[in-house]
């Protein structure tokens, strides 16, 4: 689902993923994936969503690592992130709002 305002720009991929109101993908792919209002995904960046093993996803709950019962799972990204170009999120990452993600940086 798609917020109004969001640009989704050429060779992106938007699958199975909630992106609210005036988010922009540039060259990404967000996949499984819930997205906040203003975010930026600059050109080449990635949601991973599946673990090499395939096992299920965990996600930081507080302090807990907690089993999502998910074996697909991409990114929680908080409202007005930015992720830079060629910014990798591996499954289950949470980005704060405001949050920043440097050019080929991959977060956990």
């Amino acid at each position: 689902m798609l917020g109004e305002g969001c640009e989704i720009g050429f060779t992106s991929e938007v699958a199975r993923s909630y992106l609210r109101e005036n988010v922009g993908a540039h060259h990404a792919y967000v996949g499984d994936s819930i997205i906040d209002s203003g975010v930026n995904f600059g050109a080449f960046s990635v949601t991973t969503n599946l673990r090499l093993d395939k096992k299920n996803i965990k996600v930081t709950i507080k302090e807990d690592r907690v089993d999502s019962g998910r074996s697909k799972l991409g990114a929680i990204v908080g409202k007005k992130a930015m992720i830079g170009s060629g910014g990798k999120l591996m499954p289950g990452c949470k980005i704060d709002p405001e949050g920043i993600v440097m050019p080929n940086e991959v977060r956990k």
